[in-house]
């Protein structure tokens, strides 16, 4: 059995940009009661919202999609709490192989996007081969030769990395296949998987959030 250098997989917190937005709806959603100098202008603003039909809709669905993401965040910490109650090896085997399976993704998309500046540097060739003998040719070859070299930089960075993710990925792997509990190393992976895909839906609704609620308040504004 190999030593397990384990991660620690932190519940996830609310970001402040989070905070802020929530600050935001709760304010629009919680009538003023005591007006003052401070609060004059929110209080005029949802008796507008309160009037008209249309922005009662629009305050009602930002209110239930920020519920939405409340409880997407939950679901994430609570399958990291989840993962965080099983015993120091299964949760340590079963975060290298979720670390190594992430970090071997990654290099996945890298990779990718080499092949795709590889492409755009023989496109570069191409029209460096089209350029007539003169100035504009010879800062093209200039240009070339300093993309070539930033190419190969990168190429090799990424073969190295590469092999290092690869040699991860395998000995996680093999250590899965040698343990003895290897039911609970695999939930372990799977609810680390899941608190990811809540995080990321959550990531993805929240942006929409914030263009919701910007267009909300703008039309809030032309009914003044």
């Amino acid at each position: 059995m190999r030593t397990m250098h384990c991660h620690t997989t932190a519940i996830p917190m609310a970001s402040d940009s989070w905070k802020s937005l929530v600050a935001r709806l709760t304010a629009w959603a919680n009538p003023v009661t005591k007006v003052d100098m401070g609060n004059l202008d929110l209080a005029m603003a949802q008796k507008r919202v309160a009037s008209d039909e249309t922005a009662r809709d629009m305050l009602a669905a930002l209110l239930s999609t920020m519920a939405q993401v409340e409880g997407l965040h939950e679901k994430s910490g609570t399958a990291v709490r989840a993962a965080r109650s099983y015993s120091g090896y299964a949760q340590c085997e079963g975060e290298a192989i979720y670390y190594a399976r992430k970090l071997m993704a990654q290099m996945v998309l890298e990779r990718d996007e080499l092949r795709n500046e590889t492409l755009a540097y023989g496109r570069l060739v191409q029209k460096l081969n089209r350029t007539a003998v003169g100035g504009e040719r010879d800062e093209l070859t200039k240009h070339n030769v300093a993309t070539k070299k930033a190419l190969d930089d990168k190429r090799a960075d990424h073969d190295v990395a590469m092999a290092t993710a690869k040699a991860q990925l395998k000995s996680a792997e093999d250590e899965l296949l040698h343990c003895y509990d290897t039911e609970l190393v695999i939930d372990v992976v799977e609810r680390l998987e899941l608190q990811e895909s809540k995080l990321e839906q959550a990531v993805s609704i929240r942006k929409q959030l914030e263009v919701d609620l910007k267009a909300f308040e703008e039309y809030v504004a032309s009914l003044g």
